[in-house]
């Protein structure tokens, strides 16, 4: 059983059945402040959880679904989103990383489409082969990138 923990309190937010978080499902959960720091999160279903402050420095996040959900704030420092799907051609089903810090983390593949990018922190980002399509807010740093 896995116990997912508040990153500043050490409270449980919530238990996984499971020795593993791949695959996981965690939608519609309040996972606010999480520490998931380092975890390998790859296929897992998180839409529509609040992952406000969230903390995923260093996790693998491959192909990971993360439609509507609230990630204000969040920490994806070196984190590999390789194909994460946050966005949406529907607004309303995007993904809110308003404040969220990508520093050094791989998007390649990842799509963002309509997700609010206000205020994220993008420096060093690997993002090859990303949808960036309509995110809005987006400040795409100057340096080599292939965007879709």
């Amino acid at each position: 059983m896995i116990e997912i923990k508040q990153r500043e309190t050490g409270k449980v937010l919530g238990t996984f059945g499971g020795d593993t978080l791949v695959g996981a499902d965690l939608r519609h959960m309040d996972l606010d402040g999480a520490d998931f720091r380092g975890m390998d999160l790859s296929g897992a279903s998180l839409e529509s959880s609040d992952l406000n402050q969230a903390d995923f420095t260093g996790a693998k996040l491959h192909n990971t679904r993360l439609f509507r959900a609230a990630l204000n704030e969040a920490d994806f420092s070196a984190a590999d989103l390789t194909g994460a799907q946050f966005g949406s051609e529907h607004p309303s089903q995007a993904a809110d990383l308003r404040g969220a810090n990508f520093s050094r983390a791989i998007l390649r593949r990842a799509n963002v489409t309509n997700a609010n990018f206000q205020g994220v922190e993008l420096a060093s980002v690997t993002m090859e082969f990303a949808n960036f399509s309509k995110a809005r807010n987006a400040v795409i740093p100057n340096y080599k990138k292939n965007l879709r």
